[in-house]
């Protein structure tokens, strides 16, 4: 019987006006104003109301789950979109990265070197370069 009392208190101290309540429970608007303002106990009102209020006041909570579980939802669509836009993101730039690596590797082949600190030079830029594609 306690949880009664406990949802009912929830609902009673709930931003719901006490118009909209009674309308839902079929319950004196009166009733739910007494409550609130403390002219009234809850342990004093009828068990049939009392179990109107607890119905609502599930109901409310199963409302307002739905509404979560749904925002919820529309978050995790709008990472899964946020992820997509991302691999496409990272697809360009690796394709861009592929571009600039064959662009430097042609230079890089042009160039024409015979000391071996040169060449030991050359090999660092390919290796500097070769990062531009690397996959880690």
């Amino acid at each position: 019987m306690h949880y009664l009392y406990e949802g009912v208190k929830n609902l009673i101290e709930s931003d719901i006006t006490a118009a909209e309540i009674g309308r839902q429970t079929k319950t004196a608007e009166g009733t739910i104003r007494q409550i609130r303002l403390g002219l009234r106990e809850i342990e004093g009102i009828r068990y049939k109301t009392l179990v109107k209020l607890y119905g609502y006041y599930n109901q409310v909570l199963l409302e307002n789950l739905e509404g979560d579980t749904n925002k919820m939802y529309l978050n995790e669509i709008d990472k899964i979109k946020k992820m997509k836009s991302y691999e496409k993101n990272y697809s360009n730039l690796n394709n861009v990265n592929k571009n600039i690596w064959l662009s430097i590797s042609m230079l890089l082949d042009e160039l024409e070197v015979e000391s071996d600190e040169d060449k030991e030079r050359l090999l660092l830029l390919r290796k500097f370069n070769d990062l531009l594609i690397s996959e880690s």
